[in-house]
């Protein structure tokens, strides 16, 4: 019975619902006198000598003396007995350790102020007036006033005038008895204090009382019989206890303040292992748990877990722990979590045994193969697979990972409806941390569906709510409002880059792979926060990400690099696998391209089944795309990743043919085309993939793809355009006819779209377009046209049509911008018609000496003064003012041709070979070399 009074109490102790009253009991092992020890004293100046006193005479006797002897030689007696040097003993450390707020006493000695202040700051009211100057939430009231104030409560007079004598220290403590539970130590059941205590909480409180606990020594008796209906008595000693085995009780209850201080300190332990277990419990309800978090759940039990490599449990920390049945019931209690998280338990005989002994294991791990399979749905953007398995299985369609793919798919109605349903089943058990974790779901859902800023719904306040349902912040605390465990997580990546950036050839950390461990913790934390609902659409996961992406880009090029230096002593990795692949996907695109260009990675490897994958996830991308979404421009860059990732591939002819197929037969070919400027990084993506795979080009593709476009109706991209009619040309003979459709479509379209189909038309037809479009240049002159003509080498240049070049020029450059792509485009036209002599001398003196201020501005601005300058006239060009930055926007066939005119000139050259030995840069290294030993080095 004991050991349940001590669970309740200790569950009141952490709601700050427990009020302890200490007797004189708890002073006797300091040498203090016990209350009749105390009345004695009395008893002796009035000639008695009875050694035990009754409960009438333990108030009268003081009465008595009091009326013959006056009031100060009453306090006199009591002076000599108590103002003595006394020490706290060792139920006052304990009681400390409670860490109660209210000590209520009938004491008239300062030991539990000693004591409890010693660490703590606990306001001391000894008469009424001190109320009114507490500050401090801690109180110790010494109900029965003391020495100093000379106004203790000893008399049988004293009780009775009780309330009159101390009003409000009385009211407040009958105010605390209507919502708190009462635990008297140091007294005895028949003790006045606890009678008069008692008498007070029958009238306040009548039918509607608290249990009060009473700590005693002795059996059960008379005055127990009439008040067991309010008073639970803790009978000490507890011989059930594992201290006390061998032990008799006689000898056991000749050191009562060992018991007492043993129950203290059972309360304290007990108090700890609860808070311990509710701070933690919400670990022990969620779906997934990452390492750290086991770490935090199993700390308070004695048993050391860690994981090797997979999430696998180390045999050596099994076998050191599971030792007796006592561990193997408390890691049982654990079982089904570590199942859910894919920890898997190392075979030997005692794991066995708890494997053997639970009967839904089987139906747990089957749970979780189907939770683990429609994750994979999930992590490859398989909306329809994910959809599919989710309603036909209806054991799992309410999990936190299905709200998580609804979430990741952007169905927040439906994941929604799936919480909202969860939370009145929790309020209806009053389940309170699934209960915040259901609302923290919600909370996200509300941030990240925008239409939901435009409604009228509340706002869900998570940190009112956890307050309506805990006293304390615990680690569910933590993890709703300031996200622990991914902060936990990203430390850790802090530290695994810090390392790698420190050091790039670094493999090792702490004895582990830097990789693996890396690679472990990124699959723990994107695992935890899908299995238990939550959205990766967060900038701290972000973060994470990026960090370990970094590690892997460095790792690669080492590897690529041939490192002069064992394989086991650096960093590396010679190929990717889909997770890595799926966490580049879900960073930012300038995040992911700034990556690959800070690490100079130029191409990606990896096995077959990966490259499979990763093309059927543009697949599914595709599919899902929906201009409707809440989040479109984040589904459009996981897109743009995809496509970006599978150009970093060398494909071969069936990836390839494959990725194509997808593009072309998708109901959304049209993104990969149309002029719109939201699909620029998709159409460079999709540009990149056609130019580096053009052998693989085909008749029947591109006359599928150009068809396409023409029956679209659609503006297109100029470059789109372009690349496919260009490669239309070099593979099949022009022979394209100018139908209706294709008039139409030209009158979507800008005139250079129709400048790019001329070469697909035959002789005869191109040249009578041309002949139109001259016609109509002489009387409407179009700058862009007119280059574009040149550029096509469709015509020579025109001296009457290039008198109109300057006037259309100031009409462009008629403002002062910094970035214009029309000032760039019109810019780098120029180059080209420069470098190829396609303008007449008389205008290349015109622009030499154009003087328009926007268009000097612009030059400047852009950093092209020194472009402009050398194709204005290559020959006299001073190629020293080149700077590497000049080099760097030129392609490499352009450093080349640079490299071969100005080699003469030796601060050029110098400029070259110092950049050249602290870098690799492709396109300047190779453009040197192919200039140096005329062939095509790669």
């Amino acid at each position: 019975m004991n050991k349940l009074y001590i669970d309740f109490l200790a569950k009141e102790l952490i709601s700050n619902k427990l009020i302890i009253f200490v007797g004189a009991g708890a002073s006797i092992d300091s040498k203090l006198p016990t209350w009749n020890d105390l009345i004695k004293n009395f008893s002796k100046e009035l000639g008695s000598v009875k050694e035990k006193l009754d409960y009438d005479e333990l108030l009268d006797i003081p009465e008595e003396y009091y009326k013959k002897f006056g009031k100060v030689p009453y306090y006199r007696i009591l002076e000599d007995i108590f103002k003595k040097e006394f020490q706290p003993n060792s139920i006052h450390k304990a009681l400390e350790k409670l860490e109660v707020n209210y000590v209520i006493t009938t004491n008239f000695d300062t030991l539990i102020e000693d004591a409890l202040n010693e660490n703590y700051d606990y306001d001391i009211v000894k008469k009424d007036e001190d109320l009114a100057h507490t500050s401090s939430s801690k109180m110790i009231i010494k109900m029965h006033g003391d020495l100093d104030n000379k106004n203790i409560i000893l008399k049988e007079s004293d009780f009775k005038n009780y309330e009159e004598k101390f009003p409000l220290v009385s009211t407040f403590i009958k105010g605390l008895f209507t919502t708190n539970t009462i635990l008297f130590i140091g007294y005895s059941l028949s003790d006045p204090n606890v009678q008069y205590i008692i008498s007070w909480i029958r009238k306040i409180l009548k039918e509607d009382f608290r249990k009060v606990y009473l700590v005693d020594y002795e059996g059960t008796g008379k005055k127990e019989n009439e008040d067991e209906e309010i008073i639970n008595k803790i009978i000490l000693p507890d011989l059930k206890k594992k201290e006390y085995s061998g032990m008799n009780e006689e000898e056991l209850l000749n050191n009562k303040g060992k018991l007492l201080t043993d129950f203290l300190e059972d309360l304290a332990k007990q108090k700890e292992e609860k808070l311990i277990e509710e701070n933690y419990l919400i670990y022990s309800k969620l779906d997934y748990l990452t390492e750290i978090n086991f770490k935090e759940l199993i700390k308070n039990i004695d048993i050391n877990f860690s994981f090797g490599n997979d999430r696998i449990l180390d045999e050596k920390s099994i076998e050191e722990n599971f030792r007796n049945e006592l561990d193997l019931l408390e890691i049982k209690k654990y079982l089904d979590i570590l199942v859910k998280s894919d920890v898997k338990l190392v075979k030997n005989e005692p794991v066995s045994l708890i494997l053997d002994n639970n009967k839904n294991l089987d139906i747990i791990l089957e749970k979780q193969e189907k939770l683990n399979e429609i994750l994979e749905y999930i992590l490859e953007f398989d909306r329809e697979k994910f959809e599919k398995a989710v309603s036909e299985n209806e054991k799992i369609s309410a999990e936190n990972l299905v709200v998580s793919g609804y979430i990741f798919f952007e169905e927040y109605d439906l994941a929604r409806e799936i919480l909202t349903k969860k939370l009145k089943e929790y309020q209806l058990y009053n389940n309170k941390e699934k209960i915040l974790w259901t609302y923290f779901l919600l909370n996200i859902i509300q941030r990240l569906d925008l239409r939901t800023h435009f409604s009228s719904e509340e706002e869900i306040n998570l940190k009112k709510i956890y307050n309506k349902y805990f006293k304390r912040k615990t680690t569910l605390y933590e993890e709703i409002i300031n996200w622990e465990t991914l902060e936990k997580n990203s430390k850790q990546m802090n530290k695994y880059i810090e390392k790698v950036r420190e050091d790039k050839n670094t493999y090792f950390y702490r004895e582990a792979s830097l990789i693996k461990e890396s690679q472990l913790l990124i699959r723990d934390t994107y695992k935890f926060i899908f299995m238990n609902g939550i959205s990766t659409n967060f900038s701290e996961i972000k973060d994470m990400t990026k960090k370990y992406i970094e590690i892997l880009l460095i790792a690669y090029k080492n590897d690529s690099q041939k490192i002069d230096k064992k394989r086991w002593e650096i960093l590396s990795l010679d190929n990717f696998n889909y997770y890595d692949y799926f966490f580049m996907i879900e960073l930012s695109n300038s995040a992911l391209k700034k990556l690959f260009a800070e690490h100079n990675v130029t191409y990606l490897n990896c096995e077959s089944i990966t490259l499979n994958k990763l093309i059927n996830t543009l697949k599914n991308l595709i599919g899902i795309l929906d201009e409707k979404q809440v989040h479109f421009n984040k589904l459009m860059e996981r897109l743009v990743n995809t496509l970006f990732l599978i150009y970093k591939h060398n494909l071969k002819e069936e990836d390839f043919e494959k990725v194509l197929s997808i593009l072309i037969n998708s109901n959304k070919f049209e993104i990969f085309y149309m002029d719109e400027f939201r699909y620029r990084d998709l159409q460079d993506c999709f540009l990149g993939i056609l130019d580096q795979n053009n052998e693989y080009l085909s008749e029947n593709c591109l006359n599928n793809m150009i068809n396409r476009i023409i029956e679209s109706k659609t503006k297109t991209n100029n470059k789109v355009i372009g690349m496919l009619t260009y490669y239309y040309s070099t593979i099949l003979s022009p022979k394209m006819e100018i139908t209706e459709k294709l008039k139409e479509y030209f009158s979507i379209n800008d005139r250079s779209v129709e400048i790019y189909f001329l070469r697909l038309f035959e002789l005869s037809v191109k040249e009578k377009e041309i002949y139109k479009i001259m016609e109509e240049l002489k009387k409407d002159f179009d700058l862009q046209l007119y280059m574009e003509l040149l550029g096509f080498s469709y015509i020579e240049y025109d001296l009457n049509l290039e008198s109109h070049v300057i006037t259309h020029l100031d009409n462009i450059f008629c403002e002062k911008y910094i970035e214009n792509s029309k000032y760039a485009s019109i810019l780098y036209e120029f180059y080209s018609l420069l470098e190829n002599n396609k303008v007449s001398p008389e205008l290349k003196s015109k622009l030499k000496n154009y003087n328009n201020e926007n268009f000097r501005y612009y030059l400047k601005e852009s950093k092209s003064e020194n472009e402009w300058e050398y194709f204005l006239d290559t020959q006299h060009f001073d190629y020293s003012k080149f700077t590497i930055s000049d080099l760097n926007s030129f392609t490499e066939y352009g450093i080349q041709k640079i490299i071969q005119r100005g080699k003469e000139n030796k601060a050029f050259m110098k400029l070259i070979y110092e950049y050249l030995k602290s870098n690799a840069n492709n396109h300047i290294l190779k453009a040197y070399l192919k200039e140096a030993f005329k062939e095509n080095v790669e």
